[in-house]
């Protein structure tokens, strides 16, 4: 009761938001939609209607009769809730909650080429491929840094090793060489 106290948490009760009570006390959306079906279940049987009967509900009040408990099913349910009490509706407190419609989020399109790896991107592949040494600058310059600096660190361990291998090789022919004069 402390928190819900000094978070004036009862204020947005009141009026059925249940999305900004959620917020306030997750500090974002986490289990919103668990919260917004609990809701809806017990404002179903508070009314009188059967946990699951979304339906029948939606009916009798005149909306679109989808099932989905959205925000203007929702707003109907704090509606009819209100309502059971005698004069609760008219304390200035007591109101509903916006109906907002819930509009999709654009998702940023990229293209394909950023989708891809720099090693299947045709802006990087075909230009190193047919262009010669300033495409194939080119070509690096678009890979990211920590791939190049995995490529870089390859080739010095490869370069190293030859360096290694040809100096044993020399070592064992002088060797060699010692032991027939």
């Amino acid at each position: 009761m402390f928190y819900w106290d000094t978070r004036d948490l009862n204020r947005w009760a009141d009026e059925g938001d249940c999305e900004t009570v959620t917020r306030k006390i997750n500090g974002g959306k986490n289990g919103l939609s668990d919260r917004f079906d609990r809701l809806a279940r017990i404002s179903l049987v508070l009314l009188g209607y059967r946990a699951d009967n979304v339906l029948q509900f939606q009916a009798d009040q005149r909306l679109q009769v989808d099932g989905d408990v959205g925000p203007k099913t929702r707003a109907a349910m704090h509606t009819a809730l209100v309502a059971l009490t005698p004069g609760e509706a008219a304390r200035p407190e007591v109101k509903v909650a916006p109906v907002t419609e819930e509009r999709p989020v654009p998702v940023p399109v990229t293209p394909p080429s950023l989708d891809a790896p720099w090693w299947k991107s045709k802006e990087v592949i075909t230009p190193s491929v047919i262009g010669g040494g300033a495409s194939l600058l080119t070509a690096i310059g678009g890979i990211p840094w920590q791939n190049l600096l995995l490529i870089l660190v390859a080739f010095g361990g490869i370069a190293g090793f030859l360096y290694w291998r040809k100096n044993a090789d020399r070592k064992a022919v002088a060797k060699q060489v010692e032991g027939m004069a």
